[in-house]
């Protein structure tokens, strides 16, 4: 066994790289406690880079799905989820976030600041441009009712018009009814700024049966008033012929017949 005493180690055999870096040779004025503190300052430098290398996480939580973000005006970063985006290694400082889906929405714009001491969460609510909404109905039908997604919006004028502004831009369910009119459906996706459709109603078939019924019997009441007249029963031929018109109020020969009919009442009951 080797009795020879052990010779202590000197400083720059403890702390090669603490002496490098400070320069200083020998052990005479530095002392062990220096050279650990200084060790460690070095190392936690070494941790602070290597975090910093590995950049900070912001979470981007939206009302909207799909929105395309862009970081600090440049190529797409990512597009946002129902349950937020994450974006990674990203560098300390104030990150210029922008979010687009066009055209529904209006664009968003944010400044967020990424460090050690923020949470590196970004709340982008987007707000929708409203679409202007206007159905026309065809044949023109006054105060249809005008639904969206099984929820009634309004009529239609004296015009057979619809029209509403303020419409959120997403898909629908349009549904146009009226009496005796088959209801007009379809599924449409609403753009702005406006959106327009004519929506055609046909005839239940109940209704067709019964305008048949009703032409038939406009007809009869015609002929028979065309009777009285010839047998000048006059009264009986207006009552005939407001029977008629009744059924038909656009009925040409009806109303002709009975404007006829009064003019010659008139001539009879002034002799």
């Amino acid at each position: 066994m080797n009795d020879q005493p052990t010779t202590p180690l000197r400083d720059e055999e403890l702390f090669p790289q603490v002496i490098k870096l400070t320069g200083h040779k020998g052990t005479s004025g530095v002392s062990l406690k220096i050279m650990a503190c200084i060790t460690g300052a070095l190392l936690l430098l070494g941790i602070f880079s290597w975090f910093q290398s590995q950049g900070h996480t912001l979470v981007i939580q939206s009302n909207v799905v799909g929105a395309t973000v862009l970081l600090d005006g440049g190529v797409s970063q990512a597009t946002t989820l129902p349950n937020g985006v994450t974006l990674q290694h990203l560098p300390t400082g104030i990150r210029h976030v922008t979010l687009y889906k066009g055209p529904d929405y209006a664009p968003l714009a944010k400044d967020v600041e990424i460090g050690w001491f923020s949470k590196g969460i970004l709340d982008a609510e987007m707000t929708p441009i409203p679409v202007a909404v206007t159905i026309s109905t065809e044949p023109r039908a006054s105060g249809a009712e005008v639904f969206l997604d099984e929820v009634k919006v309004g009529m239609t004028d004296k015009d057979g018009v619809f029209f509403k502004r303020e419409v959120l831009p997403k898909a629908y369910r349009i549904i146009v009814r009226m009496k005796d009119r088959k209801d007009f459906q379809q599924t449409v996706e609403l753009h702005p700024p406006a959106y327009r459709q004519t929506a055609f109603l046909q005839l239940t078939d109940e209704a067709i049966r019964q305008a048949d019924a009703n032409r038939a019997e406009t007809s009869r009441q015609v002929a028979q008033a065309r009777q009285f007249i010839a047998a000048k029963n006059y009264e009986a031929a207006l009552n005939a012929l407001n029977r008629a018109l009744a059924l038909d109020p656009q009925h040409s020969e009806a109303q002709t017949l009975r404007t006829q009919v009064e003019e010659l009442v008139k001539i009879l009951g002034g002799k």
